[in-house]
């Protein structure tokens, strides 16, 4: 019998109270898209932790990264307005988190 190794999985804490209920979530490469009822927002892992905000006003029921294409599909809105969005992500050459949408 061959001993594998098990890598233990990276916790981090954000010290950021959240001020929106979460409603949906999505891994984009090792950091994590959060859809709240206040917004979009970017967990950072890969630097130091920190929790930007990418979209406000805006409920977010459902996301989902196309990985291959840095593609984002959201469903948003509420009530009698529902939206289905695209938006392509990319880090520009300052490192620095763009979300661009298409078709708006």
């Amino acid at each position: 019998m061959s001993s594998l190794s098990v890598q233990s999985p990276e916790i981090r804490k954000y010290k950021r109270k959240f001020s929106s209920e979460i409603l949906c979530g999505a891994l984009w490469g090792v950091n994590l898209l959060v859809g709240t009822d206040g917004g979009l927002m970017l967990l950072d892992r890969s630097g130091h932790g920190k929790v930007f905000q990418l979209i406000n006003r805006r409920r977010f029921q459902q996301i989902e990264v196309l990985e291959g294409l840095n593609i984002l599909v959201c469903i948003s809105g509420g009530g009698r307005r529902v939206l289905v969005d695209a938006y392509v992500l990319g880090v520009d050459a300052a490192a620095e988190l763009s979300l661009l949408c298409q078709g708006r």
